[in-house]
């Protein structure tokens, strides 16, 4: 089966072979179009609220936007400034690489990659120098990718640069909750190391969309940990940030 999307007057033809996505080459009439638009591409990696707002800011001045996506027909996807290509294959690493690299192969001009997710984040750093030869992107390095994405990693290089964080625990099991439960100062919020552990569709229907909990009490502490732990049991426990113990 053959699709066929339009962008921009770019005509971007996907070949579908059962599970597989192979991006066709563009033919010389279509190179002509994309050399007509003048502007250098960019492809987002995830379609989420921030690469609509990406894509929007991007695509007003007349830049070709594409993206990859896992979710199919999102409300994010409806925008007339990019053209979404969303396949369940994406999730797997060894084939997006195929299918980013596919992609830009078929241009003759480097594009910029855009990741806008931690997932896709860390797929760009683990994969730099491989998809530096298809893309133009930019990075710091591997360690600093790696604490930003993970909230026990980035607390400690607060720590250590003297940042100002908010008291955060690190609990491995119920017992370690229940003893900190009464040192903890409420109202405090509970949250995932990584944020891609609670983004999976049932851990979504099962929190209704929310990206971290609170609690008000070490009764509230000790359910929600429960209920919670069971989505992912590498959990954080933060208090509120109290901006007045730093500044005064």
């Amino acid at each position: 089966m053959t699709a066929q999307r339009a962008c921009g007057g770019v005509l971007l033809i996907m070949l579908y072979k059962g599970r597989e996505i192979v991006p066709a080459r563009f033919g010389a009439e279509i190179q002509a179009r994309w050399e007509r638009c003048g502007r250098t591409p960019v492809v987002l990696l995830d379609m989420s609220i921030p690469g609509l707002a990406v894509a929007r800011h991007l695509g007003r001045p007349g830049i070709p936007v594409f993206a990859l996506d896992t979710k199919n027909q999102h409300w994010t996807h409806a925008s007339r400034y990019v053209e979404v290509l969303s396949s369940q294959e994406f999730r797997h690493q060894d084939r997006l690489i195929s299918i980013v690299r596919e992609m830009a192969a078929s241009l003759e001009e480097k594009p910029v990659l855009m990741p806008l997710h931690d997932d896709y984040l860390r797929f760009v750093s683990n994969n730099r120098h491989e998809l530096a030869n298809y893309y133009r992107f930019v990075l710091p390095r591997p360690d600093a990718v790696e604490s930003v994405i993970d909230k026990y990693k980035f607390y400690q290089v607060c720590l250590q640069q003297q940042w100002p964080a908010a008291q955060s625990y690190y609990p491995s099991n119920g017992e370690q909750v229940s003893q900190l439960s009464h040192h903890v100062v409420y109202p405090a919020i509970i949250k995932p190391i990584e944020s891609r552990s609670w983004q999976t569709d049932s851990a979504s229907a099962f929190l209704k969309g929310r990206k971290t909990v609170t609690v008000r009490n070490p009764q509230e502490l000790l359910y929600e940990y429960e209920r919670l732990s069971r989505i992912d049991s590498r959990l954080i426990i933060q208090e509120t940030f109290q901006l007045h113990k730093f500044w005064g």
